[in-house]
């Protein structure tokens, strides 16, 4: 894949599932694959467009900031969606 040399990680030793993919020549965040839970995460920073698909949950609601979005029919959950 052309640029994958600059790409850098980093990874908090105590999270169970933080980890950070990074351009090390910008700081701009980029696609990674999430093992445990057999998912790839896309920062919506990184699309030039408007997505095909639309959020299907909001995790981790309870510990979101106030300003926070919501108000509409999308599902929520307090931890990853089991589902």
């Amino acid at each position: 894949m052309k640029g994958e040399e600059r790409v850098r990680s980093y990874k908090i030793p105590e999270a169970k599932r933080f980890t950070s993919r990074f351009c090390s020549v910008c700081g701009s965040q980029v696609p990674r694959y999430v093992k445990e839970t057999d998912m790839i995460v896309i920062p919506a920073g990184s699309l030039d467009g408007d997505p095909m698909m639309q959020p299907q949950a909001r995790a981790f609601w309870d510990s979101r900031a106030s300003w926070s979005c919501g108000g509409d029919d999308i599902p929520v959950h307090s931890e990853y969606a089991t589902s």
